[in-house]
């Protein structure tokens, strides 16, 4: 059995219907696949199954997770086929008495394999992923079922160190913002859309705003040639979405008192010898940080 990673720069919207993966329950030994809260994403060539066993004790469990295709016998690629096997016994005394499998839908082996009852979700209820805590946004395998007053959330949040996390769950309806292009908070109300962040979709609309990291193409230093006692000019030229915050750093110190900032602008006046060092050009959103590293020097 082969597990793959999500790839943080899929296109998740569009990957659905395109080339994503098949995400899939993934637990062993629970009473039943609405006892399973975990997921996967099954491998490429690797659907959802469903194994239902008896213990020796009598106990009737399930394992639920991604397999072959060729682990269940299908004629159907894309349907689901029982197979009932009633004296298939391992070296545990454990009987396996039932083994489907489906590729249809995400999570599709929730819904009434080996004789479990189906999933017959509320009117405007959502599947989501809810972790408290992810180092990114898709790497939460945990579901949970939002009611129809809330929507599927995700959130950028930072560390005690200032590293980025992720947050995923429900949150009110009302609590989402009308556009989601300004921040990076998530909302969406179809099952599991609160992972990846490539493509969001705000929850009023349909429509799509691309999301993507700081990234510093470089800066404009005007003049040039720096002269001591000039007025000095330094842009940083900054990209991504949500608009970065832009701060200036110099190597090791604070900056100079004549040294101001007005967005991703610092302007020197009456540029001076102790103007002269090394500084930075940083870019920060939810998403990442960037930086971009310069040395001014003045002359007599």
């Amino acid at each position: 059995m082969h597990l793959k990673t999500t790839n943080w720069f899929c296109i998740y919207f569009l990957g659905l219907l395109l080339i994503g993966n098949r995400r899939c329950l993934n637990c062993n030994g629970v009473p039943g696949p609405f006892d399973c809260q975990t997921v996967t994403e099954c491998g490429p060539h690797e659907v959802c199954y469903a194994k239902k066993y008896v213990e020796p004790g009598g106990i009737e469990l399930f394992d639920l997770g991604c397999g072959a295709q060729s682990l269940c016998s299908t004629s159907d690629p894309f349907g689901k086929r029982d197979i009932v096997e009633t004296d298939i016994e391992d070296d545990k005394g454990t009987s396996t008495i039932c083994l489907a499998c489906c590729n249809t839908t995400d999570l599709c082996n929730i819904n009434g394999l080996c004789g479990a009852p189906p999933f017959i979700a509320l009117p405007g209820t959502s599947l989501c992923y809810d972790c408290e805590v992810s180092r990114q946004p898709d790497d939460c395998t945990k579901i949970t079922l939002c009611n129809s007053r809330q929507s599927c959330h995700l959130e950028s949040t930072r560390n005690l160190i200032g590293d980025i996390r992720w947050r995923h769950g429900c949150v009110d309806k009302k609590q989402c913002v009308t556009s989601n292009s300004s921040q990076c908070s998530y909302c969406c109300n179809t099952d599991l859309c609160n992972t990846n962040t490539t493509f969001t979709q705000s929850p009023t609309s349909d429509n799509l705003f691309a999301v993507s990291k700081p990234h510093i193409s470089g800066i404009d230093v005007q003049p040039r040639y720096i002269r001591y006692g000039s007025t000095v000019t330094i842009k940083c030229n900054v990209s991504g979405n949500p608009t970065p915050s832009v701060s200036f750093l110099v190597q090791g110190k604070s900056l100079a008192s004549n040294v101001h900032i007005n967005g991703n602008t610092a302007t020197i006046s009456n540029y001076l010898p102790r103007n002269d060092d090394v500084y930075r050009c940083q870019a920060t959103n939810c998403l990442d940080n960037s930086y971009y590293q310069f040395q001014l020097q003045g002359h007599l």
